[in-house]
């Protein structure tokens, strides 16, 4: 009696380990799905011009690593305020990491804002939008996932600080290197990188390609930290918008 009892509980056990492992798995894909379908749909329905390409990716170094976990897109509701220019505040949403709770992915916009955006040029402009979306008064949030894995690292004041594990990447074709360059009159029109080689004698097809990776821990608890990465589980997805660049 008493070993076929050890041997059922033992078999419960497993059962139940196995039960909460799946779980664990089918709840991050569940996440995963939900925020990388937010994040793809609003690049799609971005808004892009000359002095803005739609979305673009921000980054932060420490230790010296570069964490680019902001994207910012130009997603206005209805017609743009400067449709040849730069967005409003009000018109943008920027995905990125929760500064006090890092497992947490936001989704941020700042309604009502009529602030121009900086030149992409500007760096200490989009740390002050950064910041202003982050912790401005007026902003609205939206959670995502609470499943970010946390990551430790050494700021510059040598203090551990967490971040949450998500990184985008973004590719402009053609480049705004190459832009600048036919500007200048360094490079042909017909010679600039064309998605699909698509091209007129005015006109040509642009296009931002958005690359997202999550890394999301399936188990419970805000504390997601795993230093070995034997345990989160990535994610990956991408978004492309497409419009006309012009002479």
């Amino acid at each position: 009696m008493a070993m076929i009892a050890a041997a059922v509980g033992a078999i419960a056990f497993s059962v139940q380990t196995t039960n909460e492992y799946s779980l664990g798995q089918t709840i991050a894909a569940q996440h995963a799905r939900i925020a990388l379908q937010r994040i793809q749909r609003a690049v799609v329905e971005a808004h892009g011009s000359d002095e803005f390409p739609a979305a673009i990716v921000l980054a932060d170094r420490e230790d010296g690593y570069t964490f680019p976990d902001k994207l910012v897109v130009w997603r206005p509701e209805g017609d743009p305020a400067n449709p040849e220019g730069r967005p409003l505040l009000g018109e943008l949403v920027m995905f990125c990491p929760n500064l006090a709770a890092p497992s947490a992915l936001l989704e941020i916009t700042l309604p009502g804002s009529t602030a121009v955006a900086p030149e992409l040029s500007d760096a200490a402009g989009w740390s002050s939008v950064v910041a202003a979306f982050r912790s401005g008064s007026g902003n609205e949030q939206v959670e995502l996932t609470d499943l970010l894995r946390i990551a430790s690292v050494t700021d510059d004041t040598g203090d551990p600080k967490r971040r949450g594990c998500v990184r985008f990447t973004a590719d402009m074709r053609p480049s705004p290197d190459q832009r600048a360059d036919f500007l200048d009159g360094l490079l042909d029109f017909a010679d600039l990188d064309w998605p699909q080689g698509i091209c007129g004698g005015n006109s040509g097809l642009r296009q931002t390609r958005i690359a997202i990776e999550l890394q999301l821990m399936p188990g419970g608890g805000e504390n997601r930290v795993d230093p070995n990465g034997d345990v989160a589980i990535p994610y990956f997805g991408s978004a492309v918008w497409y419009g006309k660049l012009t002479k």
